[in-house]
């Protein structure tokens, strides 16, 4: 855990909310996301200590999980492959026109904002001024 994230949870928060990081953050998350690199590694393709890598991860982590806790872009891709994957085991069993209806009603919950627990609909975000400002 880099950053206090799983690198794949990490990966998927990087490519639903990179754009909304620095570019120095970007880059830095995608050498411990996507590259799977240590913070030593990144730190020296970066041109900065490790101390430094590790910050601008665990900068770019709290500001992604906290898009993803206002927004729930990644949640609600997940709920739409689990979905997915539901309806493709129940077309192969000949599902009932009733439970195909439930499926989409519950794509529609999540087209709509709404969690599947019923929670509110995901707040609007604003990019902050000097969003890709070179940290």
């Amino acid at each position: 855990m880099v950053g206090g994230l799983d690198p794949i949870y990490g990966a998927a928060l990087l490519d639903a909310y990179g754009p909304l990081l620095t570019e120095r953050q970007r880059e830095a998350c995608a050498l411990v996301f996507d590259e799977d690199w240590s913070l030593s590694e990144a730190a020296g393709a970066l041109g900065v200590s490790r101390a430094r890598a590790g910050a601008l991860v665990g900068e770019a982590a709290h500001r992604l999980l906290s898009l993803e806790a206002r927004l729930h872009l990644v949640a609600r891709q997940g709920a739409r492959l689990s979905l997915l994957q539901e309806l493709g085991s129940l077309t192969e069993e000949g599902a009932s026109p009733a439970t195909l209806r439930d499926i989409l009603a519950r794509w529609r919950q999540i087209e709509d904002g709404w969690q599947e627990d019923g929670g509110p609909r995901a707040e609007p975000i604003m990019r902050s001024e000097g969003a890709d400002a070179d940290v």
